[in-house]
C-alpha cells in the first residue's frame, strides 16, 4: 500500500477540499489498510472506520491522517495474531468501550474486543490469550451522553462474546447446540465483559429501580437487557480503569499503544479496583507521591543536588 500522492504545496493547504481524484486514492487506500485491520490488526480498526467516514467529504488534512496511518500500519508490518496452546482453565473476556460524538457528523464509535484467555486473569494475574473476535464501527443511534453510547458498545459487545461462546461450545460437542437450551449451553463457558463507565456498570449491577437512575430512561430496557444476558449466560460485568480498557484503541483516532503492548508482550492482566478509583485520579497520586519522594530526597541531601 502506498501513500496518496501529494506536493509540498498541496499537504499546506489542509483546510481545502479533497478533489474527486484524491477522494479516489483515499478511498482504495483505506480500503486496503481495513482488509488488514479485519484480518489481522484489529489495532487500525479505529481509524480506518473514523477516516472512511470521513470520505465523501474529505478534506487535505484528512487526506494527511490516511497517509499518517499508512506509515503507522508499515511500521508496525511484523505485529500480527498469535494463537496460544497456554490456556489451562479458558474463559471468555471481551472488552468493550465507546467514544461520545466523536465522528465527524456527530455519531459515536463503539468497539468490542474478545479474547480467549485463562482464568486466574481475574485474579489480576497476567495470562496468555488469543484473539478471537473485534469490531470498531459506527454506534447506530445518535447518542446524547457518554453512558447512551457506553450502553449501546456494551449490548453490542454481548453479542460479539455469545456468538464466540457459542462457537466454542459447538466446537467442543459434537451434538452441537440446540436453539431451545442455547444459553443453558453456552453458560457452561465462563466470561467477563470489561467496560470503563461506572454509570452502566452501576446500572447493571447495582440499580434495582425501574429507571435504574438513568437520565435518558430509553436505556433502561437496554441496560435490563444486558442484566438478563449476564443472569442466564453466566456472565460478569466488571470495570476497570480507562488505562486498562484495551477496546478504548477501537474507539479513537490513533489509539494504538494499549493493543500493540498488549500483542507484542503476548499476556493480558486486569488489575479490578474495588475503590473505584478513576484513572486520572491515580495518574494524580502517582505523580504527587513521586514530587514528594523528590522533594523529601532534596532536602535530605547535604549539597541539595
Amino acid at each position: 500500500m502506498n501513500e496518496i500522492n501529494m506536493s509540498r504545496e498541496r499537504k499546506a493547504q489542509e483546510e481545502l477540499d479533497a478533489t474527486e481524484e484524491e477522494k479516489k486514492a483515499m478511498k482504495g487506500l483505506l480500503g486496503g489498510i481495513a482488509w488488514r485491520a479485519n484480518q489481522t490488526a484489529p489495532w487500525l480498526s479505529a481509524t480506518t472506520s473514523i477516516l472512511q467516514g470521513h470520505n465523501q467529504n474529505a478534506k487535505v488534512k484528512d487526506l494527511l491522517l490516511a497517509n499518517k496511518l499508512c506509515r503507522l500500519q508499515r511500521a508496525q508490518a511484523e505485529v500480527g495474531l498469535k494463537f496460544t496452546t497456554r490456556v489451562k482453565n479458558p474463559m471468555v473476556v471481551t472488552f468493550t468501550d465507546a467514544s461520545h460524538a466523536n465522528r465527524h457528523d456527530g455519531t459515536s464509535q463503539g468497539g468490542s474486543l474478545t479474547i480467549l484467555t485463562d482464568q486466574s486473569i481475574m485474579d489480576g494475574k497476567h495470562a496468555p490469550f488469543s484473539i478471537l473476535s473485534w469490531h470498531s464501527r459506527k454506534l447506530k443511534r445518535i447518542s446524547r451522553s457518554s453512558t447512551c453510547a457506553e450502553v449501546q458498545a456494551c449490548s453490542n459487545a454481548h453479542d460479539d462474546a455469545e456468538f464466540v461462546k457459542q462457537l466454542l461450545f459447538e466446537i467442543e460437542d459434537v451434538n452441537g447446540i440446540h436453539h431451545s437450551i442455547s444459553d443453558e449451553c453456552i453458560a457452561t463457558i465462563p466470561s467477563a465483559v470489561i467496560c470503563d463507565a461506572k454509570n452502566l456498570y452501576d446500572s447493571v449491577t447495582r440499580m434495582i429501580s425501574s429507571g435504574l437512575q438513568l437520565e435518558e430512561k430509553r436505556l433502561s430496557l437496554e441496560v435490563l437487557s444486558i442484566r438478563e444476558r449476564c443472569e442466564n449466560t453466566n456472565s460478569t460485568l466488571k470495570w476497570v480503569d480507562s488505562d486498562q480498557q484495551i477496546a478504548d484503541d477501537l474507539t479513537k483516532l490513533f489509539a494504538v499503544d494499549k493493543m500493540l503492548m498488549m500483542l507484542k508482550r503476548e499476556t493480558c492482566c486486569i488489575v479490578f479496583d474495588s475503590s473505584f478509583t478513576s484513572a486520572k485520579k491515580k495518574r494524580q497520586e502517582i505523580a504527587s507521591n513521586l514530587k514528594k519522594a523528590i522533594t523529601s530526597g532534596m532536602e535530605k541531601s547535604p549539597d541539595g543536588s
